[in-house]
């Protein structure tokens, strides 16, 4: 798997693009004012400039993929288990965040309820 960011609509009419589709996963038990989308590629290609490719990269003369041994601070690599590593502390991250909000808000409205009584 591999990051990259690229449109998903046409530039002038906003349709979504072929080989792309998304779609809201529906009313949940909780959190709903968290978005909770899907999104399917199937067949899209987007252009080779949308690849994030910090730590890898798609060789133009032959289309192999390969991995770039740039530095971190002090000097570590970013191999495989590092990058795993990081992508599942930023959704810790993430989740932590959102629930931070969801119980702030909760808070709010029941100080304004109290308030009022």
């Amino acid at each position: 798997p591999h990051a990259f960011l690229c449109r998903v609509r046409e530039e002038g009419t906003k349709e979504v693009k072929r080989g792309i589709a998304f779609g809201d996963m529906g009313r949940k038990t909780i959190g709903n004012d968290l978005d909770n989308a899907w999104v399917k590629f199937d067949g899209f290609r987007c252009e080779r400039g949308c690849l994030l490719n910090r730590y890898a990269d798609v060789l133009e003369s032959n289309g192999a993929y390969v991995r770039k041994g740039g530095a971190l601070q002090g000097g570590e690599t970013m191999n495989q288990m590092n990058a795993i590593g990081q992508r599942l502390f930023t959704g810790r991250v993430a989740v932590a965040k959102a629930a931070l909000t969801f119980c702030e808000e909760v808070f709010k409205h029941t100080k304004k309820y109290s308030d009022e009584k």
